[in-house]
């Protein structure tokens, strides 16, 4: 929902800006103070005396989001034909352009989706595969996002490479460990065609070198596919200045946005390579 999306975004910024001291009422829009007085903004259960610790797993919103949410159910419901059919798209574009502010992305290459594994199938499974493509991640990749590469090289052409990484690990000998894989790939005649990493990954929760990763799939001519899941609202994203060609991400976690808020973002020279069922969606 826009409003709602434009709200945890203010807050978000305000809150880490440090440029509000008040905390925000449920009609003023004027973001949150950190501290005690937050909780007061949320629903957590008081009588358990509730303390949500992993907001990587499942992150929460605060009331004013939650009011503006059921303010879009309640004009949904209201006349359902004429929300999806006439207002839905522009509330959405809204959306769009919020996150865009936030990312630092042209508001063309943002999508929502569902959740950030749709992202990630979206690419892997519309990107055509030849004999001799390999796909390369590293063994602290999400769960979910490892059994779609092992569907994919299942049921496709295209081979995978994990990269092992264990910690403790350096940065510099990530990115040596990263080239030295391209380099074996190339050697063996086969083609590195994708590379997928993390911003920050969930288990164990590490940041990697995202942004010297992404240099070299540029240099590689390798696309690079960023599970940035765990990185909206933690540290900043600047796609602009990152240029990665594919970025997932979550607004549930770190944003305080409602669970069906995730982003996708591509680079707009890389549409023709989806399907035209997708384009619409797009």
């Amino acid at each position: 929902m826009a409003s709602s999306i434009a709200n945890g975004i203010t807050n978000l910024q305000i809150a880490t800006n440090g440029s509000s001291t008040k905390p925000a009422s449920a009609t003023n829009g004027a973001g949150i103070k950190l501290g005690h007085s937050t909780r007061s903004q949320f629903q957590f259960n008081e009588e358990k005396h509730w303390r949500n610790l992993n907001h990587g797993s499942f992150g929460t919103y605060p009331k004013t989001v939650a009011s503006k949410q059921e303010e879009f159910r309640k004009q949904a419901e209201s006349s359902p034909d004429y929300w999806f059919r006439y207002q839905r798209t522009s509330v959405l574009d809204e959306s769009r352009t919020a996150l865009a502010g936030l990312l630092n992305a042209n508001v063309d290459e943002i999508v929502l989706v569902f959740n950030a594994t749709l992202g990630v199938n979206t690419v892997l499974r519309s990107l055509i595969w030849e004999e001799g493509d390999v796909i390369i991640y590293f063994t602290t990749a999400y769960g979910a996002c490892q059994k779609t590469i092992g569907y994919i090289t299942d049921t496709t052409c295209v081979q995978s490479v994990a990269i092992l990484l264990e910690y403790p690990k350096t940065d510099e000998q990530i990115l040596q460990d990263f080239q030295a894989t391209i380099d074996a790939i190339k050697a063996s005649g086969r083609k590195p065609k994708l590379a997928m990493f993390d911003t920050i990954s969930s288990m164990p929760a590490m940041r990697l070198p995202f942004e010297r990763l992404t240099e070299s799939c540029r240099r590689n001519n390798i696309f690079s596919l960023i599970d940035g899941a765990h990185s909206v609202g933690q540290i900043k994203i600047d796609l602009k200045s990152l240029q990665p060609d594919f970025y997932v991400s979550n607004c549930h976690k770190y944003v305080n946005l409602t669970f069906a808020t995730r982003i996708f973002s591509f680079v707009i020279r890389l549409s023709p390579l989806f399907p035209v069922t997708l384009k619409e969606f797009m």
